[in-house]
């Protein structure tokens, strides 16, 4: 069970750092904007995710011969996510050295004006 709990695990924190390190070069490149890279981000999680559901597949057909109970799918699930999650936050930390230093005042101004803009009167 710990091999498929890291398998899917490791997988899931690849595609999510991958995206966020490779998201780097595109921001840059102003091919990422703040209004497309949120499709990019939801889709990323949803991709990384899923790895939950495969791997308590895999554990229920190689590890529990075809029969799971919930309790024994919510421990699995939970250790795929933790180590999906800790591998996130590694690469953010990571990314977070290459962004400019106004990133997150940049993009909350965005999201402010663009607030304004959609009020109605």
């Amino acid at each position: 069970m710990q091999r498929i709990v890291l398998t899917y695990g490791l997988i899931s924190g690849v595609i999510v750092s991958v995206m966020i390190l490779g998201s780097i070069p595109l921001w840059n490149r102003g091919i990422l904007s703040f209004d497309n890279s949120e499709v990019v981000g939801y889709a990323t999680i949803v991709i990384a995710m899923s790895m939950i559901f495969f791997g308590i597949r895999s554990c229920r057909d190689y590890h529990f011969k075809g029969s799971i109970s919930f309790w024994q799918g919510v421990k699995v699930g939970l250790l795929i996510t933790l180590t999906g999650s800790l591998m996130y936050v590694l690469a953010w930390q990571v990314s977070f050295n290459f962004l400019p230093a106004d990133f997150t005042d940049r993009m909350w101004q965005h999201f402010i004006d663009k607030a304004k803009s959609e009020a109605l009167s």
